[in-house]
């Protein structure tokens, strides 16, 4: 294998650093690319959950 590890975070836009991952699984580099997403539907799911026990 070879290549590097890394996130685009501005498509082509050079203004946005990409960001390179040292020692990374590849489950922590799909965390990392999916949080922006993700986290605020977790949030928002334990919102949610805590209503209903609420």
């Amino acid at each position: 294998m070879s290549g590097s590890d890394f996130i685009r975070t501005g498509g082509l836009d050079v203004s946005s650093p990409d960001i390179y991952l040292t020692d990374a699984t590849h489950a922590d580099q799909d965390f990392i690319a999916h949080a922006r997403q993700d986290i605020p539907s977790l949030i928002a799911e334990v919102r949610r959950l805590k209503a209903l026990v609420d």
